[in-house]
């Protein structure tokens, strides 16, 4: 049986493919950033629904966003599948029937992850903002 010129196209088309698609996850997963040991000083800042904003400055051992914020006591939420889905940040709690939730991004930029899988390191910035959606 010979093999037909068409045939070797598509496989080395099939093979390409994986080849990228291989590349394009191990790309991925060296850029996906990782929690830091020791003591690390992080700004968390909340901005409520009239603009008005306070900054909290403090030190932490912990390696995620959402294990510092509960240890601060900044933080309130219930635990999903996900992870912990964040309810109440500051003592405000954003409001369901308002379609009220809390927005958190890092240095200006919104988190593509919970909060639970947020790494921080030594002098990150972290926004939460009760947003309406």
């Amino acid at each position: 049986m010979k093999t037909k010129k068409s045939d070797i196209k598509i496989i080395i088309t099939i093979v390409g493919i994986i080849i990228i698609a291989v590349l394009l996850i191990l790309l991925w997963k060296n850029s996906q950033e990782t929690a830091t040991e020791g003591v690390k000083t992080i700004t968390f800042e909340v901005v409520k629904a009239e603009g008005d904003s306070k900054e909290y400055t403090f030190k932490t051992e912990t390696k995620y966003l959402s294990e510092a914020l509960l240890e601060q006591k900044l933080a309130e939420g219930e635990e999903g599948e996900g992870g912990l889905f964040i309810t109440t940040v500051a003592g405000v709690k954003a409001d369901a029937e308002k379609k009220e939730w809390w927005a958190f991004y890092k240095s200006g930029v919104l988190l593509s992850s919970f909060v639970s899988d947020t790494p921080i390191a030594d002098g990150d910035h972290f926004e939460a903002v009760l947003s309406v959606y």
